[in-house]
Formats: structure tokens, C-alpha cells, sequence
């Protein structure tokens, strides 16, 4: 768990997670297709922004948004 989030951690998250995330619900359909599957592998190679993704995503109150977000309940498109 990250010691102390601030908002770069929470901003590069975002970023990163849209990229590597293939249920995100706010990545556009031009952005899968775009990207293709190569893009749920981006952060193999960087294990200190892998973990920082893990990190955050970890945080308890983070955890309980991603998981009551809009478009969980939908299907991806």
C-alpha cells in the first residue's frame, strides 16, 4: 500500500489503468482498437508503475469507488 497517496499517484493511476485495463469502462472503443491487446502488457516491463497501479488501486476507499463505478454493471463496448 502506497505510505501516503498523493494526487500524482492518483493522476498517473488513471492514466496507466485506462491503458492497461480492458474492462475500463471510460476507454473509448477507438482507444481499444487503437491499442489493441498489447496494451494490457505495457507495464511488464516498468514493475516500479505496475506497482504503483496495484498500489492505489488497493487503497480502501479507491477500491470501493472502482468497484461501485458507473459501467461496471455494463457491458464493455
Amino acid at each position: 500500500m502506497v505510505s501516503q497517496l498523493s494526487w500524482a499517484d492518483i493522476a498517473m493511476y488513471y492514466m496507466l489503468n485506462s491503458m492497461v485495463d480492458p474492462t475500463d469502462p471510460f476507454l473509448t472503443k477507438y482507444m481499444k482498437d487503437r491499442l489493441g491487446n498489447a496494451r494490457l502488457k505495457a507495464l511488464d516491463d516498468a514493475p516500479a508503475l505496475k506497482a504503483l497501479v496495484e498500489a492505489v488501486a488497493a487503497e480502501p476507499k479507491i477500491k470501493k469507488w472502482l468497484d461501485a463505478r458507473p459501467g461496471n454493471d455494463k457491458e464493455n463496448f
